[in-house]
């Protein structure tokens, strides 16, 4: 994905605050993908709204660096999981967030006040189902049950509605740290 990421939009920030701001997010994304919440059938992880606003701030191959590189769960290859497993998480979330950041790149002007909201919402629901897709086809494949029976069984209306409004959190903090001139955002 990063290649394709690199091919279809270049816009990789070059300049110091870019770069400060690319480490910002992926740092701030690691250790969301660290920290984890604890719940009944097992671990929220609480990432989306970071990879989001990197999408939105760094289309294409920036998010894609982040999503390869930040996203370790502490999960040791070998020990706690499989090598195609730890792989495969890496290359889910880079599809996930690589194709739809590139696709909503070109979502009006940000002067226009409609712009943000409108390709956070389209990224957000874009990454879901490819998150939720590509995750429910590889586990069939693995299980060997029907894509639609994996899906069923593990992806209810509040599982979407609260991952959605999560990830439109991530508008919010692209917003914030686009703030000029103080950088209050980063402070939040």
């Amino acid at each position: 994905m990063l290649p394709l990421g690199w091919l279809l939009n270049r816009h990789v920030p070059t300049s110091l605050g870019g770069v400060a701001t690319l480490l910002y997010l992926g740092v701030g994304t690691q250790i969301a993908a660290l920290r984890s919440i604890p719940g009944r059938a097992g671990h929220q992880q609480v990432f989306d709204p970071l990879l989001i606003a990197t999408g939105l701030f760094a289309p294409g191959v920036g998010v894609g660096i982040v999503a390869w590189l930040a996203l370790f769960d502490g999960r040791v290859p070998g020990r706690n999981i499989s090598w195609w497993a730890f792989l495969f998480n890496r290359a889910m979330w880079s599809v996930a967030h690589v194709l739809p950041s590139i696709a909503v790149a070109s979502i009006g002007d940000e002067s226009n006040w409609w712009a943000i909201p409108l390709r956070t919402l389209v990224y957000a629901v874009v990454a879901i189902a490819l998150n939720y897709s590509i995750t429910g086809l590889s586990m069939s494949l693995v299980k060997r049950v029907s894509i639609w029976q994996t899906l069923f069984e593990n992806v209810g209306i509040r599982t979407l509605s609260a991952t959605l409004a999560l990830s439109l959190a991530g508008g919010i903090l692209y917003l914030l740290l686009k703030m000029n001139p103080t950088p209050i955002g980063y402070v939040m």
